[in-house]
């Protein structure tokens, strides 16, 4: 056990040894337990004797750890893959393949976000819309982006996408027979951003708040290294302000399924094609 907690420590210090595994017990949290397992004569020792360094420590720890995160001293805390609490989507090549142009559904809805030490972001999310007019009809929404991250000394987040590689799968059964598969992308500001250690589920946990100061779902660290495609512009056009494109694709709500490739030809594409064919008319009607 003492080996396998230092491999612990170790990888939260250290986010080159690999991933660290999901709901690993954090380190406060592995002190307490162990004060649970001791027997009630060694609980009474530690009480006259330990009692007063435990809690001095504990606190110590305690306060670290649960205070907001400094921006400049605790950058690397963020490095790693944190996904919400149905722990079924994560970013990286299981949710969307830049390559084939396809999304793989998780089981569950959730998000992830991904962060290098570098400033570099991913993040993944599948979201359900009900519909109270019609419950029946709910819609359903992929989005993928990836891009730059700034931490501001205000405390804020900022996410710049690469507004071209951005992607949305939207399915609206009851309008559409088939999905909406476009290129997206959202600038994203958060109002602050916070790491605890959450002692319920014993893993670090990433509060964000919206730029209103509203919480997002908590989100708690699965990977570290983290799990991203890589970071570079994946899918460049021939300017950043290309219109989307967009394609529809057969989709059922709650059916892992991979989508095709974005569809669409260019306009000045089908412009010499029309142009082409104007021409070719005009020289049938006068070898006639």
């Amino acid at each position: 056990m003492r080996i396998e907690h230092q491999l612990y420590y170790d990888a939260a210090r250290n986010s080159t040894l690999g991933p660290v595994p999901f709901r690993r017990i954090s380190p406060p949290i592995l002190v307490l337990k162990s004060l649970q397992r001791c027997d009630k004569t060694s609980r009474e020792r530690l009480n006259t004797s330990l009692t007063p360094l435990i809690v001095a420590t504990l606190a110590s720890l305690l306060t670290l750890s649960l205070s907001p995160v400094a921006l400049a001293d605790n950058v690397t805390s963020l490095a790693g893959t944190w996904t919400s609490k149905s722990a079924k989507v994560f970013t990286g090549p299981g949710f969307y393949d830049p390559v084939g142009e396809q999304f793989f559904e998780p089981n569950t809805t959730g998000m992830s976000y991904s962060f290098t030490d570098d400033g570099f972001f991913e993040s993944a999310l599948y979201t359900v819309v009900s519909n109270a007019t019609n419950p029946k009809c709910p819609q359903a929404f992929l989005q993928w982006q990836h891009g730059t991250y700034v931490l501001q000394d205000d405390g804020k987040m900022i996410l710049n996408p690469i507004a071209v590689d951005g992607r949305q799968l939207q399915s609206d059964p009851c309008t559409y027979s088939k999905s909406l598969y476009t290129r997206w992308n959202e600038t994203v500001t958060m109002k602050s951003w916070e790491i605890l250690i959450d002692a319920m589920h014993e893993n670090y946990r990433l509060n964000l708040y919206e730029f209103d100061g509203s919480p997002m779902n908590p989100m708690y660290l699965a990977y570290r290294p983290a799990m991203m495609l890589p970071t570079a512009t994946l899918n460049p056009t021939a300017t950043a302000t290309a219109s989307t494109a967009s394609k529809k694709r057969k989709r059922s709500l709650g059916v892992a399924q991979a989508q095709g490739k974005l569809g669409g030809m260019e306009a000045d594409t089908w412009w010499w094609i029309g142009a082409g064919m104007t021409v070719l008319g005009g020289v049938g009607f006068l070898a006639v």
